[in-house]
């Protein structure tokens, strides 16, 4: 019965984990409002600003970008104002944030969020003025 037990605790995802990719609303919930960073492989990737009405604000540095996302099948799809190409990614829900594959590399090393606030960023003309 014990080894019953543990390999089904072992088998079971991590708690505050879930598998399944998100839904538009569950995103949209999560994101909403919030300012995250996020890594790859413990390296900086970038930080994205989730406005309402799915809008948001990418920045890479000193370099920032305006889009809107959208979900399509389990995607959550971003395009940006100087490239109309998606950037589609599948967002799970882990127990320290989230956690985005790469549509084109589903198996591969996954985006995680390190930090988030409620604190806009700094970008835009209007910054130093």
């Amino acid at each position: 019965m014990r080894i019953a037990a543990l390999i089904a605790l072992v088998a079971s995802p991590a708690l505050g984990a879930d598998d399944r990719p998100l839904s538009a609303e569950a995103f949209a919930a999560l994101t909403t409002g919030r300012t995250i960073t996020y890594s790859s492989g413990g390296i900086y990737y970038g930080t994205e600003q989730y406005l309402p009405g799915r809008r948001v604000i990418w920045t890479f540095g000193d370099y920032c970008q305006e889009g809107r996302w959208d979900a399509r099948d389990d995607m959550i799809c971003f395009t940006y104002e100087d490239d109309e190409a998606p950037s589609c990614w599948i967002f799970r829900r882990r127990a320290d944030g989230l956690a985005a594959w790469d549509d084109d590399d589903p198996e591969g090393e996954p985006l995680v969020s390190t930090y988030q606030s409620r604190a806009p960023m700094a970008c835009g003309p209007e910054v130093g003025v």
